[in-house]
């Protein structure tokens, strides 16, 4: 852990995602939580140490029950009231349901958890649907959608980060953006306002004040605006970290800031290229 001392105030600054080097053996499963309005979807990562070569889904399924849902300032959504299996022929999951499941109760319950599932499958493996059974029989009902059987999952791409604030937390989770963009350039702009209506803050203004961006090949080419003052503190960590999610989000493997005021943030080298995290919100389950 990366710490920064300034004069006799030790304050200690982290990044809040996951990278390359943190994982070691380890696998990282990333879960999809709804905030308590139920308006967006949180993604919180961790990395779990498997001796025993077990599955992605082994290994979310035995630890969806250790989500701290509450304590984050999140709605309690997990343990899923469904049995999740891999169905390898078909590049599937089947998601079973008892007969009395809630899922099923209203559109933004239905919508949200379809939502989460396709969510939570795609940032975790590249399967591509969902086949529903109810107590073993094929489909489920939902009140919306009527009969599901299959749903077909997107991988996500081209979505701008934001901070979500929980209630009482001065650190805020860093949250994919519902709406998708067309190039880097427009989610960047978009970055530098807030999305009052979701309830998500700028992730960029006021620690980060991007002049420019542009695309080298794989990096994204960074420019401050003149005579920037950059603070080597956890918001502006957070807010270039936000930018190293969005450039993953849209194909990008590093960002480069060319006229960076100071050397460092925390555990960041800002006079060198900065490779993309594996995933956000990093937590301990333990």
């Amino acid at each position: 852990k990366a710490r920064t001392f300034t004069g006799a105030d030790k304050t200690q600054t982290l990044k809040t995602a996951i990278y390359d080097e943190e994982v070691g053996k380890g696998k990282v499963l990333t879960y999809w939580i709804p905030d308590p309005q139920i308006q967006i979807l949180v993604p919180v990562s961790t990395i779990i140490n498997d001796s025993n070569e077990r599955t992605w889904l082994e290994l979310f399924n035995e630890n969806m029950v250790n989500l701290k849902e509450e304590e984050w300032g999140l709605s309690e959504f997990y343990p899923l009231n469904a049995t999740l299996k891999l169905d390898n022929k078909n590049k599937a999951i089947i998601v079973d349901l008892p007969l009395n499941h809630q899922y099923g109760q209203g559109s933004a319950t239905e919508t949200n958890f379809i939502n989460v599932l396709k969510k939570d499958i795609s940032s975790n493996s590249d399967l591509k649907k969902i086949r529903f059974s109810t107590n073993g029989e094929p489909g489920i009902e939902l009140g919306n959608y009527g009969h599901q059987e299959e749903v077909s999952i997107q991988q996500q791409k081209n979505h701008a980060f934001f901070f979500y604030y929980p209630e009482g937390n001065e650190n805020p989770f860093l949250v994919p953006s519902i709406e998708k963009y067309k190039d880097i350039k427009m989610a960047v702009e978009d970055m530098k306002k807030d999305q009052p209506a979701l309830g998500l803050k700028s992730s960029l203004l006021p620690a980060l004040p991007i002049d420019e961006v542009s695309i080298k090949e794989k990096t994204l080419i960074v420019s401050m605006k003149e005579n920037t003052n950059l603070q080597d503190d956890q918001p502006t960590i957070n807010a270039y970290e936000s930018l190293l999610l969005t450039a993953k989000e849209f194909g990008l493997e590093k960002v480069f800031i060319t006229n960076s005021p100071i050397k460092n943030i925390g555990p960041f080298d800002l006079s060198k290229e900065n490779k993309v995290p594996l995933a956000p919100n990093q937590r301990t389950l333990q």
